[in-house]
């Protein structure tokens, strides 16, 4: 049975991360001897300059290489990312430490790195993901497989009227019968908002039957 390693920088500071990790590495171990190895994150000063970044991202490029055997065979991602569609300008990454690594944290981390893991998700359940227009809005992924369709936004939270509105609104708007999912990481995610269901995201990429 084939060995692989995955190599990552840093470690998963929340719960629902873990849980999803451990899912995937027992659906891999049906066909292959997963390892998951962690190598230390290297400091990004504040304020970092390009030199600053070009440091990190070398040292953790040699701890990184501390950790590949003589005759691995190496698959590298590409640090900038996977392009989603040209027309909307998303960019979305393999492996979300990227980001970080390279941007450190901001208030966008967090928010970005969910759309892409469930971008990511939509892909290995075999869907092609586009995104939508309306007006000025936008649906963040419509995910069509054979004859299936789904139209999914997702949100770090929604702590607010003007944010549930923006959510849900987009999704009204589309005159259809196929499933629309609103995915949040808030703790108490769930129920229908006229015909909308709200997921938690950690249920969402363990549920098999979506």
């Amino acid at each position: 049975m084939l060995n692989i390693k995955v190599i990552c920088v840093g470690k998963s500071k929340e719960k629902y991360w873990d849980a999803a990790y451990a899912e995937y590495l027992k659906r891999l171990r049906g066909y292959c001897n997963p390892e998951v190895i962690e190598v230390k994150e290297a400091k990004l000063p504040a304020n970092a300059s390009a030199a600053d970044e070009r440091n990190v991202i070398e040292t953790e490029g040699r701890e990184i290489m501390s950790k590949i055997a003589a005759g691995d065979y190496v698959v590298a991602l590409d640090i900038q990312g996977k392009e989603l569609l040209k027309t909307q300008e998303k960019f979305y990454l393999a492996d979300t430490a990227f980001r970080y690594s390279v941007l450190g944290y901001n208030s966008d981390t967090v928010a970005s790195s969910l759309e892409n893991v469930v971008y990511l998700e939509l892909c290995r359940r075999g869907y092609t993901v586009n995104v939508g227009k309306l007006g000025t809005g936008e649906i963040d992924f419509i995910a069509t497989r054979q004859n299936e369709k789904i139209y999914v936004q997702v949100t770090q939270e929604i702590n607010s009227d003007k944010t549930e509105k923006r959510e849900y609104e987009r999704l009204l708007e589309i005159r259809d019968n196929y499933p629309k999912y609103v995915l949040t990481a808030n703790d108490f995610a769930g129920g229908n908002y006229e015909g909308i269901k709200t997921m938690h995201i950690a249920d969402f990429l363990l549920n098999n039957d979506l």
